[in-house]
């Protein structure tokens, strides 16, 4: 079986826009996209550094989620397993994966407990996996619930965020999204005017428009434009 492909996202701060973000106790963030749902869960969540590197493969578990709470750190009820084919039992219990793994990205569970919210953990630096996606609504009893994670990724600041926190609506506005599955290899810079800059570019990048902090008139971030489902964004060639 050939290797997995590793991705790699490199940030690179500006200094000067790092003490504002460190003096602020801004995190900077990571999610990840789960078929064409809501970005719902913050996958990862680090203190800034003048150089970020970010690295992960496409290796995914599901498990069966307490709740979906905004706000909330993600609760996970069961184990968390590997994925092609889960089924929680009438016990609660998650079986092992039964199926034939495949490149499709689709990974199916069937229920048959009590109404439950399914999540997603997702690998990332090597070896270590991380709450990335919760379904919103429950899976009822005797249902089977498609996931696709894709390797699309959003980028952003906000202040005293920690990994596993549930979220609704919309990312923050000084986000970055990019499509890292044509191209496994990614580098962004946070400029001193506060613009995200592509150093080295994935297959889609989505830059945003300049947004402020209200309350300091501070330049933080910018906003970054959220696809629709139908949307394809492609980079420059």
């Amino acid at each position: 079986m050939p290797p997995k492909v590793e991705y790699t996202l490199t940030v690179n701060i500006d200094r000067t826009q790092l003490e504002i973000l460190r003096r602020e106790d801004y995190k900077l963030c990571l999610t990840k996209r789960t078929g064409f749902e809501p970005v719902d869960v913050i996958w990862q969540a680090t203190n800034p550094l003048t150089k970020n590197i970010f690295r992960w493969t496409a290796d995914y578990q599901v498990f069966g989620a307490s709740s979906f709470t905004p706000g909330a750190l993600v609760g996970v009820e069961t184990d968390s397993i590997p994925v092609e084919f889960v089924v929680r039992d009438k016990n609660g219990v998650m079986q092992p994966a039964t199926g034939t793994p495949d490149d499709s990205g689709v990974f199916f569970v069937r229920n048959e407990y009590s109404p439950t919210f399914i999540g997603i953990n997702a690998a990332h630096d090597a070896g270590k996996s991380s709450p990335s996606y919760v379904t919103q609504r429950q899976s009822d009893t005797g249902s089977e619930t498609r996931l696709a994670p894709r390797e699309i990724v959003h980028l952003w600041f906000y202040p005293h965020a920690t990994a596993g926190t549930m979220f609704v609506d919309r990312i923050p506005n000084n986000s970055l999204q990019i499509d890292m599955a044509a191209n496994n290899d990614a580098e962004v810079e946070f400029t001193a005017s506060g613009v995200w800059v592509i150093l080295h570019r994935a297959e889609a990048i989505v830059p945003s428009k300049h947004h402020r902090d209200a309350d300091k008139d501070t330049e933080i971030g910018r906003e970054a434009a959220l696809l629709d489902e139908n949307d394809t964004v492609q980079g420059d060639s």
